[in-house]
């Protein structure tokens, strides 16, 4: 039997331990210049031809055949107009306003508190406050010394002692500091000291028999100067009463003052602050 001998086919599948040979880089484009403007291209013909171009012609091809303003190129080719942004200045920063009064004019002006209350609420809501105290502070002193009177004016009454000038009423303000020379008793009204006593002593006295004797008649003035004494006394401690009465009052007015003060003086630096001349 015959056996036909044939050449192997080679292996044409690529061995895996050998690596395919990497691909060589392409060759770059040559960029081709840009054709010349139109215009630009004009010019240059014109010259070539031997017609002479004037400077203003020559000028007039160049600006139509230039570029417009914020172009770019793409590629390599020539400029393309662009529309640009048109970005705004910058506002310029204003001035500090300049103050409508200085310091000096508006502390002058806080003084007058009847401005000043139509101005700042706070200072006007202060001064409020403040007044009620001292309106509550004057309205118990007034009541005190008008209890204080009518107390000191039933003494009196009960003593028999009166004012020569005003019998029915007293008048404070009527008294020196020498009584004796404005008051007079009611020796006659049984219902005072002075009735009662001068009747006892005239009694007394009647009883023996001595009633004509210079021993009433002493015993009366002893009987006067004791009243005086004791209406003296009275009027005397209503005086330093009414004085201590007084102070009272000063000193609320002070305080009142004091505080108002110092309520337009925190007005004066809030309203400073707030137009900027602190």
């Amino acid at each position: 039997m015959a056996f036909k001998l044939e050449r192997p086919k080679p292996n044409r599948k690529p061995s895996r331990n050998v690596g395919t040979a990497p691909k060589k880089p392409a060759a770059p484009r040559r960029s081709t210049p840009a054709p010349a403007p139109a215009r630009q291209r004009g010019l240059s013909e014109l010259q070539g031809r031997g017609f002479s171009t004037p400077p203003v012609v020559q000028q007039q091809f160049r600006a139509a055949a230039a570029p417009s303003g914020g172009g770019y190129a793409s590629g390599g080719g020539g400029g393309y107009a662009a529309a640009s942004a048109s970005v705004p200045a910058p506002a310029p920063v204003p001035e500090p306003a300049e103050p409508k009064m200085s310091y000096d004019e508006l502390k002058n002006k806080v003084k007058d508190f009847d401005w000043l209350r139509g101005q700042d609420a706070n200072f006007a809501a202060a001064e409020a406050g403040y007044k009620k105290v001292l309106d509550q502070l004057t309205a118990t002193i007034g009541r005190e010394n008008k209890d204080y009177d009518a107390e000191a004016g039933k003494a009196l009454k009960s003593l028999g002692v009166y004012q020569k000038q005003n019998r029915d009423s007293w008048d404070w303000n009527k008294i020196d500091d020498d009584v004796s020379d404005d008051i007079a008793f009611d020796w006659n009204n049984q219902d005072t000291a002075a009735g009662r006593s001068r009747t006892n002593l005239q009694d007394d006295f009647a009883a023996r028999g001595m009633l004509q004797g210079s021993g009433f008649a002493d015993s009366l003035n002893s009987l006067s100067t004791s009243l005086t004494d004791q209406t003296s006394n009275l009027v005397d401690t209503r005086r330093q009463f009414s004085r201590a009465q007084s102070e009272k009052q000063n000193q609320g007015k002070e305080t009142f003052n004091t505080n108002l003060q110092l309520a337009a003086a925190n007005a004066l630096e809030r309203m400073a602050q707030a137009l900027g001349i602190v």
